[in-house]
């Protein structure tokens, strides 16, 4: 499983998070004001990250 937090300032959304026992981490910074086609972009990143 994969334990994280998200949380963010005005312009930014910041996403950590990784397995249990800190062998594998990540930390993502997004500029929120820019366009995504993704309601969730973290969730692709995570999915991308964490199925290898």
């Amino acid at each position: 499983s994969i334990w994280g937090h998200t949380g963010g300032i005005l312009g930014f959304t910041t996403l950590v998070g990784g397995k249990l026992g800190g062998k594998h981490t990540l930390v993502v910074n997004w500029n929120s004001l820019g366009r995504t086609d993704s309601p969730n972009p973290f969730k692709n990143i995570l999915l991308a990250e964490f199925s290898k």
